[in-house]
């Protein structure tokens, strides 16, 4: 994720971490039947997949509710708490619900390549509802999270944040234990967005 994107957008609490590290993974393919798959973006000629250089997986059950694949573009899996350096970010969401660093984790997955400009996280604080995360994550930037609707995805709604600068889309969906969050950077994403929503219902106990 471009640094440049996370400067305009307060969600980079949740995410700041695959700026510096997203880059740095290798790829796993692969994912769950059942889904049906959006279109394929188009691929940029040349390049490959970068090799892993670090990989912190705080969380395996996280990642587990994440897809290996979407619209046929291999994602990388990365977790963290908010304790780690890399994942610091989440350290203003533990103090907005007044959880230590430790006890609040995050799970992502992202293309390396960039490809598919679309990253997915879920997020678990220990003790905590997943609609008070949500509300910790519009308390820490509520000019992005002001615009908001509900949509249908994968037959179940989700909630849409539209943000006009940087041209985002942020979608959630809290599931039993879990908020999932997707950011569409590009904001045209939504039929990759739905398969992903479609793969973590079928993962996450109450997605």
């Amino acid at each position: 994720m471009d640094r440049r994107l996370l400067a305009g957008l307060g969600l980079a609490a949740v995410v700041l971490l695959l700026a510096g590290v997203v880059a740095l993974l290798g790829s796993r393919p692969g994912g769950l039947a059942g889904c049906a798959a959006a279109p394929s973006p188009v691929r940029p000629s040349g390049g490959s997949t970068p090799q892993p250089a670090s990989t912190s997986h705080a969380a395996t059950d996280l990642e587990a509710f994440l897809p290996n694949q979407i619209a046929g573009v291999p994602l990388v899996k990365f977790s963290a708490t908010a304790a780690s350096d890399d994942a610091s970010g989440l350290q203003a969401v533990a103090e907005f619900l007044g959880r230590s660093p430790e006890s609040v984790v995050v799970g992502l997955a992202a293309d390396p390549n960039r490809v598919l400009r679309l990253q997915l996280a879920v997020i678990r604080a220990e003790g905590v509802a997943p609609n008070e995360i949500l509300r910790a994550l519009i308390a820490d930037d509520p000019e992005t999270f002001a615009e908001s609707s509900s949509v249908t995805l994968a037959g179940r709604p989700v909630s849409r944040f539209t943000s006009t600068e940087p041209p985002v889309r942020i979608y959630v969906r809290a599931a039993r234990e879990v908020l999932f969050v997707a950011i569409d950077e590009l904001g045209d994403k939504e039929r990759a967005v739905e398969e992903a929503v479609c793969r973590f219902a079928e993962t996450a106990p109450g997605g």
